[in-house]
């Protein structure tokens, strides 16, 4: 008698979605590099030009970012902010698209 499972029980690994960017811009790349550098460990991220990573520097970056298209939209230059996230849980970060002046 076997005690394995006949392979059609065994579950099928879950669809994960992956994200790849391809670039030559090497700043963005000594980016990625040092956010990987701090992942395995092998050191602390420096200061980045492109990349915003939490808890360190997405915060303030993304407020910088929701102000400066404030700035635009008061100036009459086209001005939007788009974002996609998994959560959104940062008060200032809520709370600051509510103090802009809405326009259609």
């Amino acid at each position: 008698m076997s005690t394995s499972r006949p392979a059609t029980t065994i579950p099928r690994p879950r669809a994960v979605p992956y994200f790849g960017l391809m670039t030559a811009n090497e700043d963005l790349c000594a980016d990625v590099n040092e956010v990987f550098k701090q992942l395995t460990g092998l050191g602390r991220a420096g200061k980045m030009k492109h990349v915003w990573q939490s808890p360190f520097t997405l915060h303030k970056n993304i407020i910088a970012a929701i102000r400066g298209e404030a700035r635009l939209a008061a100036e009459g230059k086209p001005a939007r902010i788009i974002a996609k996230m998994n959560s959104l849980l940062g008060r200032g970060i809520i709370e600051e698209p509510t103090r802009l002046p809405q326009r259609v």
